[in-house]
């Protein structure tokens, strides 16, 4: 789509057409090419995690996609990022039958940096439902955490360019959260929304150093 909103490719861009199902993309850009990331059950067991680079003009430099993290049992739900050297991929992985929140580093040239995955989170029964988003040299990974006493909110942990997790016990951004977060970084500052347990859309900010606030 054009900056004038019109849409240059109407019969779309097959990125994937392998066997099952690809679903719940994410994409990003490096000032060059897109990458766009997805769960692919192709293995017709479980889910793991595929990308594609997309060029400005509509090419797909890596048809069928390659993989991001084939791990045990399922990884889906990716959310993806740039952080101005390599992206960052992060998604909910099932390989100790509980959803761990993991991600990896990928290269430009599509170079899968942490192949076995770093694990961001993994202290609750459930870490699903990953956003990701960088700046200033800090990439902010935020998810849905759930325990065995019911949704404890929306959780965050910073990591470093070189893949360092900056808060590994996480740290709260919402008690009341639910579901998928948001982020984004407006060059300065994180800025985050999601979802509370009454329906209504709320958000705040978080700085580099993990500091959540509110306008």
């Amino acid at each position: 789509v054009d900056a004038n909103g019109n849409v240059l490719d109407t019969a779309g861009i097959c990125i994937c057409s392998s066997p099952g199902s690809q679903a719940e993309p994410a994409v990003a850009f490096d000032g060059t090419n897109w990458m766009v990331t997805w769960q692919d059950i192709r293995s017709a067991a479980y889910y793991d995690v595929y990308g594609a680079r997309v060029s400005p003009a509509g090419v797909v430099l890596d048809p069928d996609g390659f993989v991001v993290s084939g791990a045990q049992y399922s990884q889906s739900n990716p959310a993806i990022a740039w952080d101005g050297s390599n992206y960052f991929v992060a998604w909910q992985d099932y390989r100790t039958t509980d959803f761990d929140l993991y991600a990896s580093r990928v290269s430009s040239s599509a170079e899968v940096l942490d192949p076995g995955g770093i694990l961001v989170a993994g202290q609750a029964i459930y870490q699903r439902y990953p956003a990701v988003a960088s700046g200033h040299g800090r990439t902010l990974v935020l998810w849905e955490r759930w325990d065995s006493a019911g949704c404890s909110g929306i959780w965050g942990a910073r990591m470093d360019a070189a893949g360092t997790v900056l808060d590994p016990d996480g740290f709260l951004v919402a008690p009341s959260g639910e579901g998928e977060a948001s982020v984004t970084f407006d060059g300065s500052r994180f800025v985050a929304a999601w979802r509370d347990t009454l329906d209504y859309q709320l958000g705040s900010w978080i700085d580099t150093s993990g500091t959540v606030g509110f306008p």
